[in-house]
């Protein structure tokens, strides 16, 4: 913009949006001291940066179980969802951040939300074999057989796929997971896929 006298206005920038961004730089980058500095100038907790992610969701990524904890503590929302429609426990879950998975269970997140493509954490962590989130979802008594929506894969079908074996028996032996529900795009039969996962639990 030009002014009268003809010199150029330089645009007061947003401080708030300023604020906000550093917060969930401080959350991605594990700077406590950052991020409560953030908070004290108003940042807004809850604040969703360009790709969708929180505070709470970078730091669940990443692993960041005190900032998390504060995030918590200082009242943020721990059941939002970003673009993807991750929530901070699908994060956690998918990057095998066990302790996080606890914090967000025992604070009271929900367990079973699906993300855009129709995946639940016990989905992410089956098909990357984090078992003992696996064990700890089943405990809380998350919801076994969803299936996602692209081939209506459930997480036994995820974890039998990528060859993790303790998972696989984990699913059927303590969550009770079904081998007979069939997926999209698998054209094994119900019993074929019955037999596939029991082979894969006596090895």
């Amino acid at each position: 913009m030009i002014n009268n006298a003809g010199s150029v206005k330089t645009p007061v920038p947003d401080i708030m949006e300023d604020w906000n961004n550093k917060l969930t730089t401080a959350a991605e980058k594990g700077d406590i001291e950052a991020l409560k500095l953030s908070l004290q100038n108003g940042a807004e907790i809850d604040y969703q940066n360009v790709g969708g992610w929180t505070a709470l969701m970078l730091a669940a990524r990443e692993g960041y179980l005190e900032i998390c904890r504060l995030l918590i503590d200082t009242g943020c929302k721990i059941d939002i969802t970003g673009v993807n429609g991750w929530t901070a426990l699908m994060s956690a879950a998918m990057y095998g951040r066990l302790e996080i998975c606890k914090l967000l269970i025992d604070t009271g997140c929900k367990i079973d939300i699906t993300s855009g493509g129709g995946e639940t954490a016990l989905m992410l962590a089956a098909m990357i074999g984090h078992l003992e989130i696996c064990k700890l979802l089943i405990d809380t008594g998350c919801k076994i057989d969803i299936t996602e929506k692209m081939d209506g894969y459930t997480a036994l079908h995820l974890a039998a796929q990528y060859g993790h074996l303790q998972t696989t028996r984990c699913l059927v032996e303590q969550g009770g997971a079904s081998p007979l529900v069939k997926s999209h795009k698998e054209q094994l039969n119900a019993t074929k896929w019955a037999k596939h996962v029991a082979d894969i639990i006596k090895r």
